[in-house]
């Protein structure tokens, strides 16, 4: 048996598009009797670190497989609801052209992702904005959901901070509706807003409105800070709400910053103490934190880390 590699992604850390399925499938589709293929067996294409979902990867390919006249066998991933086998749900229709997935309700975007979305498109919409990688954009969806946006995301601690696993589902589903792009600068994978969220926005207006206080106060926020500043935010307000639910009790800024510094004494290269310290006593001024003033640290006279 021979194998036929098959990119379903322009750099190794991307997420998985349909549009590079489809494309690829295409090709096949046009050169698999010039290249003598008599038989193929086709793997679940972006289902694994490209984090596609099988009720979208399967009708694709099963779509084009069938129009080969050669024997295809089909691989979903292990667990696949046997429904989500049958020759009825492989035939469903997909809109591939606008990346969006023919889908039941129950398979809708979370409208708060579509808030976050807007909060990165005010964000662009400021002429020397930071650029927005996937750290910030993961802060972003953090401090949002802090205020109360119902993302459904749960955070723990991580190395640049609160991660949530489940982020980067939300965040292939939003590319994979054309909502995010991701694009490659350097070592950084930029993110912005996709060509189809205006059209798609108009769905989710009535919601978005009664998010307002919530998107408006986090552009504000954002929209200054650059990837590792805003790791420090994230990161302060995460210890602040997790001394405050340990202790019952309002933390002080020396608690804070002690806290903070213990949880990044392995990061390379270290936070500087006193960058945090002003980062702390700037987030208390602007009520982004509740935290008792004191004397004990050290912050910078006219500047409150970003």
């Amino acid at each position: 048996p021979q194998i036929v590699n098959f990119p379903t992604k322009d750099h190794w850390k991307s997420v998985s598009k349909l549009s590079d399925i489809e494309n690829g499938l295409q090709y096949l589709r046009a050169q698999y009797q010039t290249w003598g293929i008599t038989s193929l067996a086709i793997p679940p294409l972006g289902c694994g670190n490209g984090q596609l979902e099988w009720r979208v990867v399967g009708p694709l390919i099963y779509r084009y497989a069938k129009q080969m006249q050669i024997d295809i066998e089909l691989y979903a991933p292990y667990g696949t609801p046997p429904k989500e086998l049958t020759i009825d749900f492989l035939e469903k229709e997909i809109d591939i052209e606008s990346h969006h997935v023919v889908r039941s309700p129950q398979y809708a975007l979370n409208p708060a992702w579509i808030a976050l979305v807007e909060i990165l498109r005010r964000i662009e919409k400021q002429p020397y904005h930071w650029p927005v990688g996937r750290t910030i954009f993961q802060k972003i969806a953090y401090v949002a959901t802090r205020q109360g946006l119902p993302t459904g995301f749960v955070y723990q601690r991580g190395s640049f901070g609160p991660f949530c696993k489940e982020m980067k589902n939300a965040q292939t589903k939003l590319v994979n509706n054309n909502l995010l792009q991701e694009k490659r600068l350097g070592n950084l994978f930029l993110v912005k807003v996709g060509t189809n969220y205006m059209n798609y926005k108009k769905n989710y207006e009535f919601a978005l409105s009664g998010w307002e206080d919530i998107i408006e106060k986090s552009t504000d926020l954002f929209m200054r800070l650059n990837s590792k500043q805003a790791e420090i935010v994230a990161t302060v307000m995460f210890v602040v709400d997790t001394l405050k639910k340990t202790y019952e009790s309002i933390p002080t800024e020396t608690e804070v910053l002690e806290s903070t510094m213990q949880w990044k004494q392995k990061r390379r290269p270290p936070l500087d103490k006193t960058t945090v310290a002003s980062t702390i006593r700037n987030l208390g001024i602007l009520h982004w934190l509740d935290v008792k003033l004191d004397s004990n640290i050290s912050v910078i006279d006219g500047e409150y880390g970003f």
